[in-house]
């Protein structure tokens, strides 16, 4: 490992494993509650019982310690391998937190092979953050009962430091961990960021073919699926990304405040967003209910073999809400965050104010806005799957995608299409301006 520091520490205690750590750039405060926790997960899963009917912490974690030749050899003298994400090729997050990829190796025992990889998550002690992921995907574990494989959920979370909370999670790869030949981990990362780059439009159905298949338990949580009149704007008020405090002032100088109906764009009186963000606040709405991902982008979901999905990092995950959230976002990532900034305004307009269910394809796109359009069209042929028959699509899938769209624009300079994501938005107000004028039936 190129330009790697060791730092080494003795046990905390008479028979407690011994860490030795390999990283790269990592604090001091943050590398020793990192050490602390991995010897307190060492020392439990050693004391795991074997069980023959279900996977124990080291069959997760470092299953060559449970064959036969290694069990009365518990790990006791362990190098902790630390990798950033950009060793593996993978971009950081957005979250606040480091991640790392690790993996185990026992230096008295090197015929043994390591562990398997697995994502460590740090953040400092005074926030919540991991806690509250931690809790999250917690919660909804029980609906990935008959795809566990599928899920990487976190398994064990430390909050013994004073100073960086720790997260363990299953580390999900795009390849097999051990074949012929090889001596450490095989620590391979693809995911659907890349197909959707290249407008692999084959590819990305697949993938998202087996990702909501496999989601299905949650959409549908045991079958069941509840429905529930709820406030639509308390619903997706986390996805506005604490607009009005956070950020927002810079939309308001473009379209003024909320309680102006139209604002005055290009020589034209539009609606305004702000304005139908506001009418919203009180609308109560029966909604589709069941276990959510709920931070649903590409970014979040790992192909494995024969197009097959992975899906990773629970944090935003919820067990009773609208189940619409793992389909909105991803549409608005086929619609803006992935669209090349290169089209034209005039095509970028066309493509964003094309948004009606069931609506045909506008004519006069260019190859790669229709690959878009049928991946659009894909994925919300996959909702109609889980959704109870004849929705209103209005509410329970537009007006969704209005708040998640509208809540991305937090990140307007680094999307990949800016002109679409915000005529994604004013579109979507058009709609439903259209929407709220109905008389109520």
């Amino acid at each position: 490992m190129s330009k790697a520091v060791t730092t080494s520490t003795k046990s905390a205690t008479p028979g407690s494993p011994t860490i030795e750590l390999v990283y790269e750039a990592i604090e001091e405060t943050r590398l020793e509650a990192i050490r602390s926790s991995a010897q307190r997960l060492l020392e439990t899963m050693n004391a795991d019982d074997h069980c023959d009917c279900v996977w124990s912490l080291s069959d997760s974690i470092w299953p060559a310690c449970s064959l036969p030749e290694y069990k009365a050899t518990p790990a006791k003298n362990t190098t902790l391998f630390l990798l950033p994400l950009s060793r593996i090729g993978q971009m950081e997050g957005k979250s606040g937190s480091l991640v790392l990829i690790g993996y185990f190796a026992d230096k008295t025992a090197p015929e043994l092979p390591c562990s398997h990889p697995i994502v460590i998550k740090t953040m400092p002690a005074t926030g919540s953050k991991l806690r509250d992921e931690f809790k999250n995907a917690v919660a909804v574990k029980p609906f990935a009962y008959d795809q566990k494989d599928v899920f990487a959920i976190p398994f064990r979370f430390d909050d013994q430091s004073t100073d960086f909370h720790v997260l363990w999670s299953i580390f999900s790869a795009s390849e097999p961990s051990w074949y012929t030949g090889l001596t450490i981990p095989n620590i391979v990362v693809k995911d659907l960021r890349e197909p959707l780059k290249r407008s692999d439009e084959q590819t990305v159905n697949e993938v998202l073919t087996s990702t909501m298949s496999a989601l299905a338990t949650f959409h549908r949580s045991f079958g069941r699926q509840a429905i529930e009149d709820r406030n639509i704007y308390t619903e997706y008020e986390w996805y506005l990304r604490q607009f009005g405090t956070a950020w927002g002032q810079e939309w308001i100088d473009v379209w003024g405040e909320g309680t102006q109906q139209f604002c005055h764009i290009d020589g034209s009186d539009i609606i305004n967003p702000l304005w139908i963000l506001d009418r919203l606040r009180t609308k109560t709405v029966p909604l589709s209910l069941g276990a959510v991902h709920g931070d649903l982008h590409p970014g979040n979901i790992v192909l494995a073999q024969n197009k097959g999905a992975r899906v990773i990092d629970f944090g935003w995950s919820q067990e009773r809400t609208h189940i619409a959230k793992d389909f909105v976002l991803m549409e608005c990532n086929m619609r803006f965050l992935f669209l090349r900034p290169q089209l034209s305004a005039s095509e970028s307009r066309k493509f964003s104010r094309w948004l009606k269910w069931s609506e045909p394809v506008p004519s006069g796109l260019s190859e790669h806005c229709i690959r878009h359009a049928n991946m659009i069209n894909h994925l919300r042929s996959l909702a109609t799957s889980v959704f109870p028959e004849n929705p209103d699509w209005n509410w329970q899938y537009l007006v969704p995608m209005f708040f998640i769209a509208f809540g991305l624009l937090r990140f307007a300079p680094q999307l990949g299409n800016q002109v679409a994501a915000v005529e994604t938005v004013l579109g979507l107000a058009q709609e439903i301006e259209s929407l709220l004028a109905q008389p109520k039936q």
